[in-house]
């Protein structure tokens, strides 16, 4: 099945806005990317403390 894109004009009341209107996509791809670094370094963490048989 292929994949389909959906859009939508969404209103938000501004009570229910998590940051600023319109920077959404920008924090969403900064978060991301914090968590793959965050990811990638607890990776790291765990090479370097489990004993080596």
């Amino acid at each position: 099945m292929p994949a389909r894109s959906l859009e939508a004009d969404v209103r938000v009341p501004v009570r229910n806005l998590l940051g600023e209107r319109g920077r959404g996509y920008g924090q969403f791809l900064r978060i991301l990317d914090e968590g793959r670094w965050v990811l990638r370094r607890g990776r790291r963490v765990r090479e370097f403390a489990l004993p080596r048989p």
